[in-house]
């Protein structure tokens, strides 16, 4: 079967074998699918030229796994696809799946991308994604260091069209959110921010007043956050 109007998939909680994932695809253009079904979604790929978005939530995704799930996006969809959602899969766990990802982005244009708690060793490959199309992004972590800002940083350099970011961590390093607000300081596209976590605003006076001057920010959001004084009174 060929399903040429399919653009939306969302891996689930559900499962389903392959047979039954192929009976499932029939006809129709959204669909809610276990996880299982990620490991047959692969040989189907090649059967959906509309498919644009691909939602793999919770899905039990490892870094091996990735690593033949991107692989096989590589080879399927291919250029159609625009979004890609990996949140709540164990990810960067092991080394060679912020690489996965980043050969796949270097691959496709994505304009979407969500993803799960990663780790150093995941941050530091994905930084050499060379993709220049994202537009919304969002990134959930256990902690983010200096080391993560920075690598993050050279991937939202290479993004000057991004519209939306999100960045929640449970521990934010001393510095770290600086360098992410310097890099978005020349996001002339950017819409909504949003910082989600636990830290100090330490380095982050300097790049406030670029921020809020950025012709097209609409929404700012500093959850759980200390803001400092001085921040404050850039405000005023």
């Amino acid at each position: 079967a060929i399903y040429p109007k399919l653009e939306k998939i969302c891996l689930g909680e559900q499962r389903m074998s392959g047979d039954e994932l192929e009976q499932a695809l029939s006809g129709l253009e959204l669909l809610e699918l276990g996880e299982t079904g990620a490991v047959h979604l692969g040989r189907l790929l090649a059967k959906m030229p509309s498919l644009q978005q691909l939602d793999v939530i919770e899905s039990g995704i490892s870094d091996a796994g990735l690593d033949a799930f991107c692989g096989a996006v590589r080879q399927g969809s291919g250029l159609g696809l625009r979004g890609l959602d990996l949140t709540d899969n164990p990810l960067g766990q092991s080394k060679g799946g912020g690489l996965a990802l980043a050969k796949l982005l270097s691959a496709v244009p994505l304009e979407k991308l969500r993803l799960p708690t990663l780790s150093e060793t995941f941050f530091e490959e994905l930084a050499t994604a060379q993709i220049s199309s994202l537009q919304d992004v969002a990134i959930r972590t256990q902690s983010f260091s200096s080391l993560d800002a920075t690598r993050l940083k050279q991937l939202l350099l290479r993004n000057p069209r991004l519209r939306r970011f999100n960045l929640a961590s449970l521990a934010f390093s001393e510095g770290s959110l600086g360098h992410i607000c310097q890099a978005l300081s020349g996001a002339a596209e950017l819409e909504v921010l949003r910082l989600r976590g636990a830290g100090n605003m330490s380095n982050f006076d300097s790049a406030c007043g670029q921020l809020l001057s950025l012709p097209k920010l609409k929404e700012l959001h500093l959850a759980r956050l200390v803001v400092s004084e001085a921040i404050l009174a850039q405000w005023q």
